[in-house]
């Protein structure tokens, strides 16, 4: 692993020791596109829907990092398996919306990951390049304290 991946990893478990309404906005943003990319990395976009309440929030946070291609890819995700009545918060009623999704649903999310898998962009180099414009955000005591 590169010393930059090093970083982000430890930033990253840093972030998830911390509550999510002690992280700053720009914690938050990190936080959000890492689990994505890791999440689609190791699996799919509906995984990442079952596993993350972040799911309304993770193109503006694509976006934010600068990840266009892969925001505008996870905002037609987030269209196809969202629903009006959907809270992302509330992990039971979000992984049952996820776990009923109809199989047209299911195959336009498949092909999304498909393009989003295809996408050149870099998503570990964005995250440095956020991490590195956002000092304050990641220092060994912004990350320390809760």
């Amino acid at each position: 692993m590169s010393s930059s991946n090093e970083r982000l990893q430890r930033i990253a478990e840093a972030l998830m020791l911390k509550p999510a309404d002690a992280l700053t906005p720009a914690q938050r943003t990190f936080a959000i596109a890492w689990e994505l990319d890791a999440e689609v990395s190791a699996g799919s976009l509906h995984q990442y829907f079952m596993n993350s309440a972040g799911g309304r929030e993770a193109a503006a946070a694509l976006r934010a990092i600068g990840a266009e291609d892969a925001a505008e890819i996870v905002a037609e995700a987030v269209g196809a398996a969202d629903a009006p009545h959907l809270d992302w918060s509330d992990d039971e009623q979000r992984q049952d919306h996820m776990g009923d999704l109809d199989e047209d649903i299911e195959d336009e999310l498949e092909a999304l990951d498909d393009r989003l898998h295809a996408s050149a962009e870099p998503l570990a180099d964005r995250l440095a390049a956020f991490a590195d414009a956002n000092p304050q955000a990641f220092t060994r005591e912004a990350l320390a304290s809760a």
